[in-house]
């Protein structure tokens, strides 16, 4: 289940993730294949094809905090083919907890703007922070209306200051 903060006032966050760079739990590239077919993942030497199925969303008010949250599901099924006509996108994702035990998990997507490095005469990664969400893992029944959440969230928060 993915949370978003509904305040636009939070979007500084993307501008002080350095300061969690000691809550770093797992820094990945992400390998997206788009196309008329479908979406595809590369996941090592496999190929999956993502299957979204949108549930509901819907927003809560907890502790003057606005929350977004979106039950989306996405099942991956195993391809050998990809389409012909495709875009591929590079991107990256960074994953903190504040602690290893900690059911919630704040989640930095960064996208790739190659640049051309004169010196190696080629394109090297540049990624840049777009955007963020909380996470809490499908498996675990968490009710949005328990108060550990938002102790969570806005633990995040006080060390984005």
């Amino acid at each position: 289940m993915k949370i978003y903060l509904a305040d636009k006032q939070y979007l500084s966050i993307l501008n002080k993730i350095n300061q969690l760079s000691s809550y770093l739990l797992e820094s990945k590239i992400l390998k997206e294949i788009y196309s008329d077919e479908g979406i595809y993942n590369l996941d090592d030497m496999n190929i999956f094809k993502l299957n979204i199925v949108n549930e509901e969303t819907n927003v809560k008010t907890l502790n003057n905090l606005d929350l977004i949250i979106e039950k989306t599901k996405i099942d991956k099924e195993k391809v050998t083919q990809l389409p012909i006509n495709h875009i591929y996108i590079k991107n990256k994702i960074e994953i903190y907890k504040v602690n290893k035990r900690s059911l919630l998990s704040l989640h930095i997507i960064y996208y790739n703007s190659p640049v051309y490095s004169f010196e190696s005469k080629g394109f090297t990664d540049n990624f840049i922070a777009y955007d963020y969400f909380f996470y809490i893992s499908d498996n675990y029944d968490y009710t949005i209306t328990d108060n550990l959440l938002i102790e969570n969230i806005n633990e995040f928060l006080s060390l984005l200051k």
